[in-house]
């Protein structure tokens, strides 16, 4: 293989290019049913690079990094053998666990969008669409995605034939698939996509409608209300619920009363750059309408704890388990996560990357969860997507650790 071309001024995003005339494929790796091999059944004639092989095990080729995440990947398919099983694709985010396939089966008229786990060994179906340009007569298919955060579009020439979202693998290698087919495949192009990036804050009411079981809202007016079991270092302060920058205080505080089982649970917060005394400070200047006043900072002041801080959601929890969406300051990033306070032991089970960490203003954080499936929101912009069934309904509340926390205006509406 030749080496990921070297980006240029002109096209800085270009990661790698091959159309195989004189390649040699090292480099390149194979994996065969299962197993990692060396490319022994591809092959590069004629300017483009084959698979000759039909019998029915997973064959696959992969070329980059597995540390390439958002990008757009794009090559020339064609399925060479007459059996109706012949299956061939193109292969993105490999990242050892497994992978993605877009792959065309030439007797159904379909392509269809595959998440290919190496262990435990399955396929799981993401998306089966109708697409008449890969018939038992067809030729070179033009076959082309963009993986960016949780989103995955699929395109056929420049029709687009997919879109969702799916956070099984985030980052990995590109290259092509075929089972039980003589494949030829040609002119691979993979470009660089820009992350994610933070939007801009937004008012307004919340984006998704209330619900019909029950609805809920906290604006924290009342510091002596029982919806709360607050948690070591948490209060409730002018319409907010605070946590200091002590990190020994309890992570959590729990709302008391029915469980929360499918719907959507939304908060406002902010991560402090400033010590709680400036930030109230702050908030009742404002409230009496004249500036702060400008106060040199007290010798031998603290410094504020804000490097490691991140703060979230509560959701569906159980005695000393729950899942949480967290913003957090160092990784400049947000997670949903499983997390078992009893054992302290974290499971990620989503994330969105942003180019610089989170900024001292309010951000909107919520998840939708219907079932097993969850979608993760920031500022009302969908970023994660996942399953998982541990916990199909439990307490809600608020995380936060690491650093001084302010949040605000937390609803929950619950129904089908």
């Amino acid at each position: 293989m030749n080496e990921a071309v070297r980006p240029t001024e002109r096209d800085d995003d270009l990661l790698l290019q091959e159309g195989f005339d004189g390649c040699d494929l090292s480099g390149w790796v194979s994996y065969v049913g299962g197993e990692n091999e060396k490319a022994l059944s591809w092959n590069v004639d004629g300017g483009a690079l084959i698979q000759p092989v039909e019998d029915g095990l997973i064959r696959a080729i992969l070329a980059g990094s597995e540390s390439w995440g958002d990008y757009s990947v794009e090559a020339k398919i064609r399925i060479d053998s007459p059996s109706p099983e012949s299956r061939a694709g193109l292969v993105f985010r490999d990242d050892g666990k497994g992978f993605y396939v877009r792959r065309f089966t030439r007797s159904s008229g379909k392509a269809q969008l595959m998440y290919h786990c190496r262990s435990p060994f399955g396929w799981h179906e993401l998306a089966t669409v109708p697409l008449a340009a890969v018939g038992s007569a067809a030729g070179w298919v033009t076959v082309k995605v963009e993986a960016r955060g949780p989103f995955i579009r699929c395109f056929v020439g420049n029709q687009q034939y997919i879109d969702l979202a799916d956070s099984r693998s985030r980052t990995g290698r590109v290259g092509f698939y075929a089972c039980e087919a003589k494949a030829t495949f040609d002119d691979l192009t993979v470009r660089r996509m820009a992350p994610l990036s933070l939007p801009p804050s937004r008012t307004g009411s919340a984006p998704y409608a209330p619900c019909v079981s029950f609805w809920f809202r906290e604006t924290f007016n009342d510091p002596g209300s029982t919806s709360w079991q607050l948690g070591e270092g948490w209060s409730v302060d002018s319409t907010l619920c605070v946590r200091g920058a002590d990190s020994a205080g309890a992570r959590i505080s729990r709302l008391t009363g029915a469980p929360f089982s499918d719907g959507l649970v939304q908060v406002r917060l902010r991560l402090l750059d400033q010590s709680l005394d400036e930030f109230f400070g702050e908030v009742r200047a404002a409230l009496e309408g004249r500036q702060k006043p400008l106060e040199p900072p007290a010798e031998n002041a603290p410094p504020v704890a804000v490097a490691q801080a991140r703060a979230g959601i509560v959701l569906r929890g159980h005695d000393g388990s729950y899942y949480a969406l967290l913003l957090e300051r160092a990784q400049a990033r947000m997670v949903l996560v499983h997390r078992d306070e009893r054992s302290d032991v974290e499971e990620e089970l989503g994330r969105v990357e942003f180019r610089s960490p989170p900024e001292d203003r309010w951000y909107t954080l919520a998840v939708q969860a219907k079932g097993p499936a969850m979608v993760a929101l920031i500022d009302r912009v969908p970023c994660i997507a996942v399953q998982d069934s541990r916990h199909s309904s439990g307490y809600l509340g608020l995380f936060a650790d690491g650093g001084p926390v302010v949040f605000a205006d937390l609803l929950a509406a619950s129904g089908k």
